[in-house]
């Protein structure tokens, strides 16, 4: 992850241990929404306090919707740290208050906000840096243009229903199914072919996974069937909903 910071290799060590410290909690379901959260605030912070004003006052070229895209992805990688939190239920005592619902819900529907909103400028994105973009496409795929432009009308279109809550459930999955297969015929691929001295393929790839996941996550947080059932973060989640 590449952070708009003149000094960004102690915010990087700092992140990337709260992000291994997270994973190992979710994985062994251990204060995982407590860390979940504890992200959030580190990467909220940094996007606030780093790269919009990176963006907004030092960066000539912030008129460019591709220069904003470090900020892009710490605000998506936010959003999915607030999804993984909201995740979380504590059985009983969390019922829903209102139309939005416990505050959990609340979190997760932020979090889902936060990543939409990432997502429908990254479509954009695929139209107005074509050229730019069309060189990503493995060679062995005909019509590069058209794949550019398919993923680019993909991502505006998961990232509208998203925030406008159409087909959120099928929408998010599609989505993550595609950035799933992006991963292995894009990034991958990149990844190993690129000098390891280029740490941004490497970037690129983990950030796929990231964004892949939080796709599932608002897939399975959005089925009525998870809403009914306590799950125990969001392996339990994803348990119940395969059961």
């Amino acid at each position: 992850m590449a952070f708009s910071h003149p000094r960004p290799l102690p915010w990087a060590r700092l992140v990337g241990a709260l992000f291994l410290a997270t994973g190992v909690a979710i994985v062994r379901n251990r204060k995982g929404q407590a860390f979940s959260l504890a992200l959030f605030g580190l990467l909220f912070v940094l996007l606030c306090l780093s790269s919009i004003p990176y963006e907004l006052f030092i960066d000539p070229y912030h008129n460019y919707v591709g220069s904003w895209t470090n900020a892009l992805t710490n605000l998506a990688l936010t959003g999915g740290a607030m999804t993984i939190a909201g995740s979380y239920h504590r059985g009983q005592g969390q019922e829903r208050q209102g139309p939005v619902g416990s505050w959990p819900e609340k979190v997760a529907l932020a979090g889902k906000i936060f990543f939409s909103i990432t997502i429908l400028i990254y479509g954009i994105t695929h139209f107005l840096y074509t050229k730019h973009l069309v060189p990503l496409v493995p060679s062995w795929l005909p019509y590069p243009f058209f794949w550019t432009y398919f993923t680019g009308g993909a991502l505006m279109g998961a990232g509208s229903a998203l925030l406008l809550g159409i087909q959120q459930r099928r929408i998010a999955f599609l989505l993550g199914l595609m950035i799933f297969l992006w991963v292995f015929l894009v990034h991958l691929p990149r990844a190993l072919a690129l000098p390891a001295a280029d740490s941004q393929p490497i970037r690129s790839l983990f950030t796929a996974v990231v964004y892949s996941g939080t796709a599932f996550v608002i897939a399975v947080l959005s089925s009525e069937r998870s809403r009914k059932r306590h799950a125990k973060g969001i392996l339990g989640t994803l348990t119940a909903s395969c059961l």
